[in-house]
């Protein structure tokens, strides 16, 4: 009679448990897997240290630093090459006014060289500039001759200008008519030359005129062909 008794009581036992047992596997099956890979995750996400977000800020901020400094090298260079480009006037300027100078009548053209003998290379035909007169402060005047290419010609004319004397120094003039050392081997050039440009422009040769105050910084008055129809007498 006991042993019924306690199987009786045994059997709600069994049940209860199988009964919690399908419960909890309910749980388990209706639990989300992220719920379930919660720990995982928190794990990854302890990863993610103070000291890791400062090395990837680092890292972007050089990485912005770099792509800037890229840019403004760009830039700089693109601005260096257009500023190294001159424009050329397709006219010659009959009056020029700078800071420092004034100068008036100025006439550009070619001629035959009085100094064929002592040019090297030997150059029948060359550039001239006159200039009629000149006025201003003391200072410094730089005539630059240049070819097709862009190619410096003949030596440096740079001359010195006395205000109290309203004259250059080495001519004692307030006039000036520069010569390069440098042009056209011949007169087939020079027709050559003739040909390639129309009668009324500016030739490929050019030159520069430049001025500078006792401080010796330069400042450029006018870059302008010269014509490629004269041909003047060298008086």
């Amino acid at each position: 009679m006991s042993d019924q008794k306690k199987s009786n009581d045994s059997e709600p036992d069994d049940s209860k448990t199988k009964s919690q047992h399908s419960l909890d596997l309910d749980e388990n099956l209706s639990t989300p897997k992220s719920e379930q890979n919660s720990p995982l995750q928190n794990k990854r996400k302890s990863n993610i240290t103070p000291l890791s977000k400062l090395s990837t800020i680092l890292i972007l901020t050089i990485c912005l630093a770099s792509l800037f400094a890229l840019i403004q090298t760009f830039i700089n260079t693109k601005n260096d090459f257009t500023e190294s480009k001159e424009h050329i006037s397709t006219s010659v300027p009959k009056n020029l006014k700078g800071s420092v100078l004034e100068l008036k009548s100025i006439n550009c053209g070619w001629e035959l060289s009085p100094d064929l003998e002592n040019n090297s290379p030997p150059s029948v035909i060359v550039p001239v500039i006159t200039i009629k007169e000149a006025i201003g402060s003391d200072g410094y005047l730089q005539i630059v001759f240049k070819d097709a290419e862009g190619n410096i010609q003949g030596d440096p004319n740079t001359f010195q200008f006395d205000s109290k004397k309203n004259s250059f120094v080495t001519t004692q003039r307030n006039d000036l008519k520069v010569r390069a050392t440098s042009g056209l081997e011949n007169m087939l050039s020079f027709s050559s030359y003739k040909l390639a440009n129309s009668k009324d422009s500016a030739g490929p040769w050019s030159a520069t005129i430049q001025e500078s105050g006792p401080n010796g910084e330069w400042s450029t008055l006018a870059v302008f062909g010269i014509p490629s129809s004269k041909l003047n007498s060298n008086n």
